[in-house]
């Protein structure tokens, strides 16, 4: 049994440290919210937690770092994202995204569409960390649903 300790040991110190953020461990998740499907490469949560209401559907996706991820789609809700000052904002063609820090974590809303009611967020997460979500927010690809 020691022998085996012996070598395990070496050998497990040697395996490289996963980080749960790393784009390459990252999976495509496919999210319906009520009339929109939301593709996005994201590694898996440590917690998934749907919220319906009558309005809307919002999903909270949980990480391992203390960040959060939000897909919102609805009206009547307001997240305590939507009452932070924004530090930059971004106007596309399709969406306008919102970022800035609060309490000395980081986090981001994009709305997309004229009538504002799909939002996808992130927050309370480390400024050290806030690339690994901005990569996961470039992978987004939003397609509407047929009704």
């Amino acid at each position: 049994m020691k022998t085996i300790i012996n070598f395990l040991l070496p050998f497990l110190a040697l395996c490289p440290q996963s980080d749960q953020m790393s784009h390459s461990s990252a999976k495509r998740e496919c999210i319906d919210l009520l009339s929109t499907r939301i593709f996005v490469d994201m590694p898996d949560p440590v917690r998934v937690q749907t919220e319906n209401y009558e309005e809307g559907v919002v999903l909270f996706y949980y990480f391992n770092d203390g960040g959060c991820i939000i897909f919102h789609e609805g009206a009547l809700m307001q997240l305590d994202m939507d009452t932070y000052k924004p530090s930059k904002v971004v106007r596309k063609k399709k969406y306008s995204m919102y970022s800035g820090e609060h309490e000395g974590k980081m986090w981001k809303k994009c709305v997309y569409g004229s009538s504002g009611r799909v939002r996808i967020y992130y927050c309370n997460v480390k400024a050290e960390c806030q690339e690994k979500y901005d990569k996961i927010f470039k992978t987004i690809k939003i397609k509407k649903l047929k009704t």
